[in-house]
Order: C-alpha cells, then sequence, then structure tokens
C-alpha cells in the first residue's frame, strides 16, 4: 500500500473516531497548504487584495552588447510579464502587468528617456501604474567563454529597481544586483551547439529561466518551481 493511501485511511480513522470531526475536513489535512520561498525583493500586491495594483516594466540594455543578444530587453521583459503574472494569479494577487509591447512603442516614440536622469515614475504615471519595475541589463551572453561559440552558457549580470509612483521620494528601496547563470553548475554548467539546440531555443529557456527568477523578487514562489537555473 501507498504511503498517500495509508496516510489517508490513517486520518480518516482519526476523523470517524473523533466523533464530532467532519470527514468534508480531509483534503485540508491531505492537502497541506504549500510551502513557498519569501518574496526576494518588495512585494507587489497590497495587503488588501481588493485594491488593484498595476505594474509597469522598463528594461534597458545598453549598446555595447553582443549581437546574438539583440532585443534582449524587450524579449526579458516580455517573458518577465508573463511569468509575474501567471505568480501572482497562482497567490491570488490583484496585480496587473501592463501590456509590454505597450511599454516598447513608448520606448520606441520616445529613443531618450533612459539618458540622464530617468524620471521612472513620470514614466509609471503615463501608464497610470503603481510600480516602475526598472530592469537593467548589465552583461549578457549565452556562450561559454573560450569554446568559440561551441557550448551553450547563459550568463547575466542585471540591476533589480523598483519605484513607487505614488511615492517616489519616500521608496527607499536600494536597487539589487543580480547575477545569473543558466544552466547551473549541478547541471553540468554547459550545453554542446547542436541541431537538437538552435540558438533561439536555447536563448529561450535561458530567458524564461531568468525571468522565473525575476518575478521571484516580487511575488513569492513555490518552492516546487524554484529550480530557475536547472
Amino acid at each position: 500500500m501507498s504511503t498517500f493511501k495509508r496516510r489517508a485511511l490513517l486520518i480518516l480513522g482519526l476523523l470517524l473516531l473523533g466523533g464530532g470531526c467532519n470527514p468534508l475536513l480531509l483534503p485540508y489535512f491531505l492537502f497541506p497548504e504549500e510551502s513557498k520561498l519569501p518574496v526576494e525583493y518588495h512585494k507587489l500586491a497590497a495587503d488588501d487584495n481588493k485594491k488593484e495594483v498595476r505594474a509597469v516594466i522598463l528594461s534597458y540594455m545598453g549598446m555595447n552588447m553582443n549581437t546574438d543578444m539583440q532585443h534582449a530587453d524587450r524579449d526579458l521583459s516580455v517573458l518577465l510579464a508573463k511569468e509575474l503574472q501567471a505568480l501572482c494569479r497562482h497567490n491570488e494577487e490583484n496585480v496587473t502587468l501592463v501590456n509590454p509591447l505597450r511599454v516598447e512603442e513608448y520606448k520606441n516614440s520616445h529613443p531618450d528617456w533612459h539618458q540622464n536622469y530617468v524620471d521612472l515614475a513620470k514614466i509609471g504615471r503615463h501608464f497610470h501604474a503603481d510600480y516602475v519595475i526598472y530592469l537593467e541589463i548589465d552583461a549578457m551572453t549565452m556562450y561559454q567563454p573560450g569554446t568559440a561559440g561551441q557550448l551553450y552558457r547563459g550568463v547575466a549580470n542585471l540591476t533589480l529597481s523598483l519605484v513607487d509612483v505614488n511615492n517616489p521620494d519616500d521608496f527607499t528601496k536600494s536597487p539589487k544586483k543580480i547575477p545569473f547563470t543558466y544552466p547551473s553548475d549541478a547541471r553540468g554548467g554547459s550545453i554542446p551547439v547542436d541541431m537538437d539546440t538552435p540558438p533561439d531555443v536555447f536563448k529561450e529557456k535561458f530567458f524564461t529561466a531568468l525571468a522565473k527568477k525575476l518575478a521571484g523578487n516580487f511575488s513569492a514562489c513555490p518552492t516546487s518551481q524554484h529550480n530557475w537555473s536547472d
């Protein structure tokens, strides 16, 4: 008999012997609340879940990036919005992410948006957002150095910032440096470049893993899903 069945029969017997216990409570005992990792940076959802919180993701990548990382800021924003929205829904948090394509349109029509002093709160107000998630890509590559492009190894160094649009002067959350490697050393640390894994396939896996890691900075992630680098 499986461990699950033995546990079920044991708990059912205890409930029935208790007389006044309600057998309908059985699923509560069999399926306890899943464990979650704590939010790594700052929770977006309000304490009052009836209040909707809107957030916009702004990402910036310097010009000195490898050609294989072209549009990495846009692609990462799209995946982060997708992963974070899904995580907030899973946690039943009333958070809405602004469509990243609308953000890209804004960036394209304001080519100097990132120059000099960036007024992130102003951009947030443009999108009627409560928070601006600002992501700077400091360095990023998808190939293991010294292998002449024959081994994949996704490496990213990012700076993550958050601005409370309604209280930009009072919000003092310090920027967070995020180093990330995919796959992890536990998985061998690199993947051969071959027909089974073309660059676009590896890049999507790399960016998806990174987006999951970033999403955990704003909403609690189930421990069963925390192996982002694997």
